[in-house]
């Protein structure tokens, strides 16, 4: 190794050099900034959890009622002793927090101080806060999971990889050519390709979901309705924004109505088929453009709380026709020697001078076999044919 490294030229030396210097300054970069981010987004579940968890304990116990919380919220009640008396874990998780025994003495120690505990089961983490009740008469222990903040942050290490690996790309083009060029990366389309939750969701709640449709089991109402000319996205699961969605349709009522009263309620199976009925009946009638124009008036208008979000749903013939994805490399044709011409999406990274390329789409199985046999497994091509013949390969 001493001696390949002493041969190589020193022109080729101080590019690798070169490299590894940029290579190690975009990753501390990429882990200061995901340091940074995940405290931002800790510091806010604290003040969620401080807040949630301060009208809770003014409640008595044990006889306290069951008030609506945010559906990630858990919630253990534990007597004076530290024992678990009650507890009402969060809606949208099989995780729960796996948490100490806590008197009301330890929670006035504990100054209302947010704290890190393990999951009791699985890998991931809670944020909790506890606090003494009423009389001293036990703790009240407000939990929340940081799933989705650890999620947040693994998608922007993922894409800060991305974004290093086409600058040192870039480095190493100039290098060999004497020419820059411009690297795109548009932050939306990065996103996209790590945007869907149910890989973070499986991971940290051990939730698997099935085929769904229209009605999502993660928040409700984001869902696809009909409209006079197709379909339309409509979304406004949050309790503020299920308030403006609900002045928009002209349903103030549906907020009154125990089915749909919290963001937990809005949740459960007969509620979100209900819900999407009376959301569908108000769709049906108008186009994607008259939604919208009812949206817009509203949010832009300031005329009350929250905000809708919606978009007429293209079919995939009109994405296709769209110009702009092509332009921008969001959409290609490629000719695959096993499945002929296909249309794909195209990589993240756009680069002028040396841009990704796709090598195959979709490689049938086994068609690799016979090269990692004979490159990796020492296996002569008489041999390989051998044991072809004879049905072990």
């Amino acid at each position: 190794m001493t001696r390949a490294w002493r041969r190589t030229p020193l022109w080729l030396r101080l590019i690798g050099a070169v490299l590894v210097l940029a290579w190690l300054g975009l990753t501390l970069t990429g882990l200061f900034g995901a340091r940074l981010l995940r405290g931002y987004l800790v510091d806010r579940v604290d003040e969620q959890l401080e807040v949630a968890a301060g009208d809770l304990a003014r409640a008595s116990l044990p006889g306290a009622p069951e008030t609506a919380l945010p559906s990630s919220f858990h919630i253990t009640v534990m007597d004076a002793e530290g024992e678990t008396l009650r507890v009402m874990p969060s809606a949208l998780t099989k995780s729960q927090p796996d948490l100490p025994e806590i008197t009301p003495e330890e929670a006035v120690d504990r100054g209302a101080q947010p704290f890190t505990v393990d999951a009791a089961r699985g890998s991931g983490s809670w944020r909790a806060v506890a606090l003494p009740v009423a009389d001293d008469a036990g703790t009240v222990v407000l939990a929340t999971s940081l799933g989705e903040v650890d999620a947040t942050v693994d998608r922007l290490v993922q894409i800060d990889i991305l974004v290093g690996l086409a600058v040192l790309a870039a480095l190493r083009w100039r290098e060999r050519s004497g020419r820059g060029q411009m690297v795109d990366v548009s932050g939306a389309e990065a996103i996209m390709r790590w945007m869907e939750d149910m890989v973070a969701y499986y991971q940290r709640a051990g939730v698997l979901r099935e085929r769904l449709g229209l009605i999502d089991t993660s928040v409700f109402p984001y869902t696809f309705v009909p409209t006079r000319d197709g379909h339309a996205m409509i979304a406004g699961f949050s309790d503020v924004n299920f308030t403006a969605l609900t002045t928009i349709m002209g349903k103030e009522h549906l907020r009154q109505d125990p089915r749909f009263t919290t963001f937990v309620d809005r949740l459960k199976p007969e509620s979100r088929k209900a819900l999407y009925a009376e959301v569908a009946e108000w769709s049906k009638e108008r186009t994607s453009q008259e939604i919208l124009s009812k949206v817009n008036e509203y949010v832009l208008g300031k005329q009350g709380p929250g905000i809708v979000a919606t978009g007429r749903v293209n079919r995939p013939e009109d994405t296709l026709a769209d110009e702009n994805w092509w332009i921008r490399g969001a959409l290609q044709k490629v000719e695959d020697p096993v499945y002929g011409e296909l249309v794909i999406q195209g990589p993240a990274v756009k680069m002028t001078e040396s841009p990704p390329r796709v090598k195959w789409v979709c490689r049938p199985p086994g068609v690799d076999n016979g090269y990692v046999y004979l490159k990796y497994l020492g296996l002569g091509r008489s041999q390989l044919e051998e044991l072809g013949a004879e049905g072990v390969v």
